[in-house]
């Protein structure tokens, strides 16, 4: 059972996508490999502060994967330093793009 379920949350889960599937060099050297997004409420609604995002790919196993790091805000003690990794592979980024195209109707080409 997905968490989403567990908790009651709307899921977009990854087709069938669970971490222990998750090639093993994706397990263990990331910060966080996104498996499933949930969408959840919050009475929290405002914006953080603003954060360089840098981005790479690469390759394990012939799958692709897409990094996000996110780098700390300039106050930080450690310039530069990553602050979070998020990483997602072609099933997490289609599951994303779904969820940007809903958030941004805009964006439809």
């Amino acid at each position: 059972m997905a968490i989403a379920d567990e908790l009651g949350l709307k899921s977009r889960h990854l087709l069938g996508l669970h971490l222990p599937d998750v090639q093993p060099a994706l397990q263990y050297c990331v910060m966080a490999f996104i498996n499933e997004f949930l969408e959840v409420d919050s009475d929290v609604q405002r914006l953080h502060g603003p954060v360089v995002c840098g981005y790479r790919t690469f390759t394990v196993d012939g799958r692709p994967v897409l990094q996000l790091d996110t780098y700390g805000s300039v106050e930080r003690q450690i310039p530069n330093k990553v602050s979070q990794s998020l990483q997602l592979d072609v099933e997490g980024a289609r599951v994303l793009r779904d969820i940007l195209l809903e958030t941004f109707p805009e964006l439809q080409a």
